[in-house]
């Protein structure tokens, strides 16, 4: 990824402290060291020492990766991928990229895997993207890892293999992707690659919430509501299903977490009032079972400085993560959770009926 690559992987392998110093670095780019012109291409992107300039940033990055810099290949690939300082041109972009990713730059790989996975530059290959990102993912890259487990889960590039999904996800989950924490909770519940087990489904769903992720603070809600995994709570479950409605889902979800939180708050109504009722259950079954995510492939990141994300990135690429509800502050812990419930109780005249819930949670 390019911010790593500018910021901290392979930001500026020579600091120009003053003006004598620029001169220096562009005397030697104009006669050749490549080091030199990659260090000139990362100032005149950044507007370090010199005015910003992305044609002459493409154009000295272009010089050093003609010489073979990995750092000079990666970046200006995503230059063309933006459209900053050349045309926006997938083929060019997917060049330079191959040319990083087979020097072993990491984050050249994810990228290649992304574009071989959407077609970009050529034609959609998901035999490619697997190898690229079993490649990203065997050095420990979070992104490629999640990538590889759902190419594993739905069979494409490579025969679908749940154990496999299982393997990967767990080690993206383990670095604290949500999306692969997500992931292995739904292969928990269902059982999938490995045993059925409630109580691990939950813990996955939970540090997935914990970070904005909606679909899991929806699946937290249903397993509270239905006492799988967790000690049923109604409270609990209102909380985490009424959080996953003020987040930012699909319209079909976000449908079936307020429908839940509508049907929890009477329940929770009937209960204090000594009206018991049974347990809700979910949905009709092409609702209660959780799809994966989509590959959360990751886009070209900008680098650190550039200028705001691309109008591309945001229509095709971007996955954010869902904001967490603004009246339960972030990270999420029972406490938290509790005073938001609180605040949401009082808005909603019912803060008496659940003082004792909240005082035994």
């Amino acid at each position: 990824m390019l911010e790593e690559k500018l910021s901290v992987l392979f930001g500026a392998k020579t600091q120009a402290g003053n003006e004598s110093d620029i001169a220096s670095i562009r005397k030697a780019a104009e006669q050749g060291e490549a080091e030199s012109q990659y260090n000139l291409g990362h100032m005149c992107y950044r507007g370090e020492g010199v005015a910003q300039d992305y044609k002459q940033a493409a154009e000295w990055f272009r010089r050093a990766a003609e010489q073979g810099d990995a750092g000079a290949e990666i970046n200006l690939g995503y230059m063309y991928y933006n459209g900053q300082g050349v045309p926006l041109d997938d083929n060019q972009a997917l060049k330079w990229f191959r040319k990083a990713a087979e020097q072993g730059i990491v984050m050249a790989q994810v990228n290649l895997g992304y574009m071989c996975y959407k077609g970009q530059g050529g034609h959609q290959d998901y035999k490619q993207a697997v190898v690229w990102y079993r490649k990203a993912a065997e050095q420990g890259e979070a992104m490629a890892q999640v990538n590889l487990g759902f190419m594993f889960y739905k069979g494409q590039g490579v025969s679908q293999d749940y154990t496999q999904a299982v393997t990967w996800y767990r080690k993206a989950a383990e670095q604290g992707e949500p999306k692969a924490q997500y992931n292995l909770g739904v292969m928990y519940g269902k059982g999938e690659g490995v045993p059925q087990n409630y109580n691990q489904a939950v813990e996955w769903f939970n540090k997935a919430a914990g970070q904005g992720c909606a679909m899991a603070q929806y699946y937290l809600g249903v397993a509270y509501s239905r006492g799988r995994g967790v000690p049923q709570n109604f409270v609990k479950a209102y909380a985490w299903s009424s959080l996953a409605a003020a987040s930012k889902l699909t319209p079909e979800q976000h449908s079936q977490a307020q429908s839940l939180a509508a049907e929890l708050q009477s329940k929770i109504d009937r209960k204090m009032k000594g009206k018991p009722s049974a347990l809700p259950f979910l949905p009709p079954s092409s609702q209660s079972s959780a799809e994966l995510s989509p590959p959360p492939m990751r886009s070209i990141a900008k680098p650190k400085g550039a200028p705001n994300i691309t109008a591309r990135q945001k229509s095709r690429y971007l996955t954010k993560s869902a904001p967490i509800a603004s009246w339960i502050p972030r990270p999420l812990s029972l406490t938290s959770v509790k005073n938001g419930l609180m605040r949401l109780a009082r808005r909603c005249n019912i803060l008496y009926r659940l003082g004792n819930e909240l005082g035994s949670s």
